[in-house]
């Protein structure tokens, strides 16, 4: 993938995480700030999230998803689940 570069970065289970943090007082939605650096430096991003396109875009936003769109090869993985 020409113009891709080589950080590679693992965001296990998207969606899970708190909304918001507090940074010296302000509030701030770390991971999706991580995915737009990440967008803007065209950085290999690798996530997993049980959450639908649409469950995306009320947690994160339009613009963030439209950005995921853009980044994203989407795997579906369809069947019973494994877990116990």
């Amino acid at each position: 993938m020409k113009g891709i570069k080589k950080d590679f970065k693992s965001l296990p289970n998207l969606g899970t995480e708190p909304s918001d943090s507090v940074h010296f007082g302000s509030r701030r939605d770390a991971v999706a700030e991580l995915l737009y650096s990440r967008y803007d430096k065209k950085l290999v991003t690798h996530f997993t999230t049980n959450l639908t396109a649409l469950e995306l875009k009320d947690r994160y936003g339009e613009r963030i998803t439209d950005r995921l769109r853009e980044m994203v090869l989407q795997v579906y993985l369809e069947g019973e689940s494994k877990r116990k």
